[in-house]
């Protein structure tokens, strides 16, 4: 009986584990190359808003290539005061992107930077062969690590983790790394997070005022639309204690990213007067931003 039983329970924990592996591991390493990522020339606008509809704040991104390099360049807005009470310091927050391709459309460095009235933190990173060299510095306090260029050839962070998504079709995945800017400011940790992503099928959207059939992408937390340009039209990306966001592609205004990019350096600026009110010594970082 006692034997039985004991053949019985390794069976199901034989069979527990070839299911777990099918599920969690076997898509990673089936993994497929990601879609091309820099995106076409041009400026682009991206509204967020909560399920209620009430406008949570803005994206503008510029794509600027060269002879040899793409640079492509981001800015965020964020009313974040409006949704929550669990970061009250950071009422407004800005988050400040740039990602750089070489020809062959390989990242070889990128920089995110969160600016907020109270506090600043950035996190840069450059490619030596197969890995990224990456430091954190958020406040005074400054962390470093690596981590591998091949399980990066996409990324993103967690408030907006698709940009442009050229080639897809259906049954495709691939490995999205993801940078959460919350987490910067919350728990001052630096967290990168693999997730798989596949496009599912071809679904129809209303996107201003017309019809227009798109692939569909998922991931932990956000479902994605893209056309067949790979222009991402609608995100709905689940935050952490925040719920659902709505990123909705929508027409570029120079004057509304002119405004954004001089409020963010009053921010910038009035945090810098006050640390040096408190010491008379500023943190690189703080050199770095006021410089840049």
């Amino acid at each position: 009986m006692n034997r039985t039983f004991g053949i019985i329970v390794s069976l199901v924990w034989i069979l527990s584990m070839a299911a777990l592996i099918q599920r969690d591991v076997l898509p990673f390493w089936r993994a497929q190359d990601p879609p091309s990522q820099p995106i076409p020339p041009g400026e682009f606008q991206v509204a967020i808003h909560d399920e209620a509809g009430n406008r949570l704040g803005t994206t503008w991104l510029e794509s600027m290539p060269l002879s040899t390099t793409t640079t492509v360049h981001s800015m965020t807005r964020l009313d974040v005061g409006a949704v929550t009470r669990i970061l009250p310091m950071f009422r407004e927050m800005f988050l400040d992107t740039k990602l750089n391709y070489d020809q062959d459309e390989t990242l070889y460095e990128f920089s995110f930077r969160l600016e907020t009235g109270s506090v600043a933190a950035t996190v840069e990173a450059v490619r030596y062969e197969q890995e990224y060299a990456c430091k954190a510095q958020i406040g005074n306090i400054s962390k470093s690590m690596s981590f591998s260029g091949e399980m990066s050839k996409y990324l993103g962070d967690s408030l907006r983790p698709f940009t442009h998504l050229k080639g897809l079709h259906v049954g495709q995945n691939w490995r999205l790394r993801l940078l959460d800017p919350i987490a910067l400011l919350k728990s001052q940790t630096l967290e990168f997070t693999t997730q798989l992503v596949e496009v599912t099928e071809r679904e129809v959207i209303e996107h201003l005022g017309e019809r227009v059939d798109c692939y569909k992408i998922k991931t932990h937390g956000t479902v994605a639309w893209a056309d067949e340009s790979g222009r991402v039209l609608r995100q709905e990306v689940q935050i952490p204690f925040l719920g659902k966001w709505i990123l909705t592609d929508e027409p570029y205004d120079e004057k509304d990213r002119a405004r954004a990019w001089q409020r963010m350096g009053s921010l910038r600026d009035g945090r810098l007067s006050r640390q040096s009110k408190r010491s008379p010594n500023v943190s690189d970082i703080d050199r770095h931003g006021r410089d840049s």
